[in-house]
């Protein structure tokens, strides 16, 4: 619900748009050829197919356009809106690349210019961030087959948003949307030559944002590996920008790019993606390389643990696990509940990975994303007896201490992690163990429900206000990726995968393992997708609750790694 506060911001901020938009029609066109942003893998050429055949992805819903425009949508949410308005869509239109999708950029282009070129729901200072450094990143593509004509309209549009953009970035929202608009400024001073107190405004804008945002380890508060990687790339594009505007970007700017990939580099998975944390998905592979490749090689000190993740990698595989303590940049009761929760890859395949963000128009799966449930993690579920697997997980509070310890045995290496998360409600402790061979072959793992009680022994009372979780069912999950195929054996003893890379064997003790549907939000063009999960489920005793379990290869494929 919106405060008082929230909707007198959103007013004024408005006001000013409008006026903004008003002001900008003074001006006349500029040629935008001083700048020209080399080509980036940016877009989906199977979502700019999709948009050839009359079909658009719009949060996770699936829209048919015939033979509309995109303008003729009713978007069904504000993200929808700012997909259409932020032209999202041109890049996948443009990694496309054909004639056809060249013919549908222009007219859409063209299209907003005439139902919006005046004012309306695309006129905020991020989104006209967005579409300018959009139309500028794809302005060959837009304009190499236009007539005198239609480039004026082009260019005149351009101006009126950089205009726009002098006026109106430094007043979007704090976060991701205001270095969006800050960034939209940047090309567009590049791209229009405005004069050089403009650009060295706009560097020290951006450098106050960085020091306001990225830590001096290269991390950001709401631990979304997703959202760094977004700012990462950019910071790229506006120090490019700013040097063609010939402006030094402050040294700021290259101490928090090269620490912010550094944490991405600490990060990413076998396959180049990123762990699905606290909102973020897997990320873009091939814009995340561009950008890292083009910071340089990376220095030589280690990533065991960034951003409070904590990465093990022996042989060809890695984990990556969330250790670090829940979000403050949103109400705790938002974050998403995935203390010791990790993702696993093995080469270039993911095996085990989390389920992702809620993407869906109507925020219908909101819950069930934070969930712990939606993480390989542990979870109490609601009731006494037996652990049923379509039992209620309940929701851990946010812990008040998380312990962490790491170590080398003789053959692998070890990671030990505890949280108190169930300790205000159930007086229980989470302890989870893992163990990765160094060949990367075997993964051995143990979760742990202890007792966070007073004294030892026969003197041991609960805290008061605790109830008791004796007889209450407890679970660990574990959900695959869909391109693993799972198949329980007849004993139900094991569980075999088959990836890639070769075939792995899941085995377990002290708890009764099955196979459940599962759904993940693909990466690709954040739709839900179904998949399978790993489920141990067991009783909680009166002090320890134990289940242990194992991930063993058993057979390699030869491949390409």
């Amino acid at each position: 619900m919106t405060s008082l506060t929230e909707f007198l911001e959103n007013y004024w901020r408005s006001l000013g748009d409008r006026r903004a938009v008003r002001k900008s029609r003074r001006y006349p066109p500029i040629s935008a050829d001083r700048f020209r942003p080399a080509a980036k893998p940016v877009g989906s050429p199977h979502r700019g197919t999709e948009l050839i055949n009359g079909r658009i992805r719009l949060d996770g819903d699936v829209m048919d356009l015939g033979e509309n425009p995109v303008w003729a949508l009713e978007p069904r949410s504000a993200r929808a809106v700012e997909s259409l308005h932020g032209f999202d869509w041109l890049d996948d239109l443009a990694a496309e690349g054909s004639p056809a999708s060249r013919t549908l950029a222009e007219h859409w282009t063209f299209e907003w210019i005439d139902r919006f070129g005046d004012g309306g729901p695309g006129w905020t200072a991020t989104l006209t961030g967005r579409r300018v450094v959009r139309w500028l990143n794809h302005h060959a593509f837009l304009g190499t087959r236009l007539d005198t004509e239609s480039r004026t309209r082009l260019e005149t549009s351009l101006t009126r948003q950089i205009r726009f953009l002098t006026w109106r970035a430094e007043t979007a929202p704090s976060g991701l949307p205001k270095l969006e608009a800050l960034t939209g400024l940047a090309h567009g001073i590049a791209a229009n030559g405005l004069r050089p107190s403009v650009a060295i405004r706009t560097a020290r804008l951006i450098a106050d944002w960085v020091d306001r945002n990225i830590d001096a380890h290269g991390g950001m508060a709401e631990r979304n590996p997703e959202r760094l990687a977004k700012v990462l790339v950019l910071l790229s594009w506006s120090a490019e920008a700013l040097r063609v505007a010939g402006v030094d970007p402050d040294p700021l700017f290259g101490d928090s790019m090269t620490n912010a990939a550094k944490t991405l580099r600490g990060l990413r998975l076998g396959d180049g993606t990123l762990p699905r944390f606290h909102g973020g998905n897997a990320g873009p592979t091939a814009l995340i390389d561009h950008t890292i490749a083009a910071l340089g090689p990376p220095d030589s000190t280690g990533t065991e643990s960034v951003m409070g993740f904590a990465r093990m990698a022996s042989g060809v595989s890695v984990l990556v696990i969330d250790c670090g303590p829940w979000p403050t940049v949103r109400p705790s009761g938002a974050a998403y509940a995935s203390t010791l929760a990790f993702e696993f890859s093995s080469a270039r395949s993911p095996i085990l990975i989390n389920a992702g963000p809620d993407t869906t128009s109507d925020g219908r799966r909101n819950e069930e994303a934070r969930s712990p449930a939606a993480h390989n993690t542990l979870w109490i579920v609601g009731g006494t007896g037996t652990a049923a697997g379509d039992a209620m997980p309940i929701r851990p509070d946010p812990p008040t201490w998380i312990t962490t310890d790491t170590g080398r045995g003789h053959f692998s290496r070890a990671f030990v992690a505890s949280h108190d998360g169930y300790s205000s409600v159930f007086g229980l402790v989470h302890t989870r163990r893992l163990e990765l061979l160094d060949n990367g072959l075997t993964l051995q793992g143990e979760d742990r429900l202890s007792s966070d009680t007073i004294g030892d022994g026969k003197g041991r009372r609960r805290r008061t206000g605790r109830r008791s979780a004796t007889g209450h069912g407890f679970q660990v999950g574990f959900c695959l990726d869909p391109s693993v195929a799972a198949e329980l054996d007849s004993d139900r003893e094991v569980i075999r995968l088959t990836v890639a890379g070769g075939v792995w064997e899941f085995h377990q003790s002290g708890g009764t393992l099955s196979l459940r549907p599962a759904t993940i939000i693909d990466a690709e063009d954040g739709t839900p997708v179904e998949t399978t999960r790993i489920l141990l489920s067991s009783r909680i005793l009166e002090y320890e609750s134990v289940i242990r379990w194992s991930l063993i290869q058993t057979n390699r494929h030869r491949m390409l790694v």
